[in-house]
């Protein structure tokens, strides 16, 4: 096989990366939401303390893992986008190499925006269901 040949055939393989790993990005948030859509829907009925604490705790952490699930997913597809370019120079195309001019807002930065309100979502669920049973308040959970 040529050198040419077998930068083509990389350079389809990259371009097969970077489309499962944009899918996953998909995928993951969309776990994320429905499983943060469950919890919604089964923290508005309960009162017991315990329930109240487990649901927070387990929203704390599912965010923080389907956080740096996606971190790593991007790692992978800007990694695979950055090796595109390389084969792009090398081959003389220019998919890649000349793209539109970026937003200042993209789709990473939405996202990550995301993962924030929910993780402050559920810190200021964790923290007024703990206080409610403490203080004995009603504010917003209820």
């Amino acid at each position: 096989m040529a050198k040419k040949d077998y930068d083509i055939e990389e350079y389809r393989e990259v371009n097969l990366n970077m489309r499962h790993f944009s899918n996953m990005r998909v995928a993951v948030l969309t776990i994320l939401l429905a499983a943060n859509g469950a919890a919604f829907q089964a923290i508005g009925n309960q009162e017991e303390l315990w329930v109240r604490f487990g649901i927070g705790t387990l929203g704390i952490i599912s965010t923080l893992v389907f956080y740096v699930f996606e971190n790593r997913v991007t790692a992978y597809y800007l990694h695979f986008q950055a090796r595109a370019k390389v084969l792009e120079k090398k081959l003389g195309m220019r998919q890649y190499t000349s793209p539109f001019k970026s937003p200042r807002i993209n789709a990473t930065l939405i996202i990550k925006f995301l993962y924030l309100v929910l993780f402050l979502f559920w810190i200021s669920f964790f923290v007024f269901s703990i206080s409610k049973k403490i203080f004995d308040f009603e504010i917003i959970f209820h």
